[in-house]
């Protein structure tokens, strides 16, 4: 945030904490947050930049189910209320299976691309597939 005053950053910080839940945890060190604020802190940092996109590789990994599931509200509010894209990589199906929008990979090779019905809740339609693929699991 080169050239914006310190005034002007404290206050999209302020918004973006807020944003990620974290409004009442403004004054506290990185040692006083548990693993799961500290990732909401890095999605609040990235927020601040007002992007289009937003990247995250396995931002659920390192944490317990609880945490897990609420970094997960943050990004489908973020791109429900704020239109915010965001690409997320993940190994873990059942957050996968809250996404509106599923790109099956596996190898570097697309697998398949699946869309929420957004008429019928829990209803999913395949986009397109280069190929019927199943792993010895029986899961995509």
């Amino acid at each position: 945030l080169r050239g914006v005053s310190l005034k002007r950053r404290c206050t999209l910080s302020e918004k973006a904490l807020q944003a990620v839940g974290l409004g009442d945890r403004l004054t506290h060190g990185p040692a006083e947050l548990s693993g799961g604020q500290r990732q909401r802190v890095a999605i609040a940092r990235t927020l601040v930049g007002d992007p289009l996109l937003f990247l995250a590789d396995e931002p659920t990994g390192n944490l317990d189910g609880q945490s897990a599931n609420d970094i997960m509200q943050i990004f489908l509010n973020l791109n429900t209320n704020q239109h915010l894209t965001v690409l997320m990589v993940t190994h873990d199906p059942s957050l996968a299976a809250r996404c509106p929008r599923r790109i099956l990979m596996r190898m570097g090779e697309l697998l398949t691309t699946i869309l929420m019905n957004p008429d019928r809740s829990g209803e999913e339609r395949e986009a397109c597939a280069s190929e019927d693929y199943q792993t010895e699991s029986g899961d995509y």
